[in-house]
C-alpha cells in the first residue's frame, strides 16, 4: 500500500494530463513531456509557485488534508503515569 498521491488535487486546482496513469513514487505523469502545459503540481509550482501552495480560492475557504493514512490515534492506547 502506497501513501502518496498523485499531484492533482481541487484545491489547488490542478490535474495530471495522463488521467489515471501515474508514477505511485513521484506523483506525475507517467509520459512527462517537454511542451506540456503544466496543470499537474510539478509543472505548475515550476512557474506559478504561490497558485499551488495557497488553495484556491485563496481567502475565502478552508482546507483539510486528502491524506488517508492507514492509523488514526483511535488506533493507540497511551498509557501514562504521574510521578511527582
Amino acid at each position: 500500500m502506497t501513501l502518496t498521491r498523485y499531484n492533482a488535487t481541487a484545491a489547488t486546482l490542478t490535474k495530471n494530463r495522463t488521467g489515471g496513469d501515474w508514477c505511485p513514487i513521484s506523483g506525475m505523469c507517467v509520459t512527462c513531456v517537454e511542451g506540456c502545459i503544466g496543470m499537474c503540481e510539478v509543472g505548475k509550482s515550476a512557474y506559478r509557485g504561490h497558485e499551488v501552495i495557497y488553495p484556491q480560492p485563496f481567502g475565502i475557504i478552508t482546507t483539510a488534508s486528502q491524506k488517508a493514512y492507514p492509523i488514526d490515534l483511535s488506533h493507540f492506547s497511551i498509557m501514562g503515569t504521574a510521578v511527582g
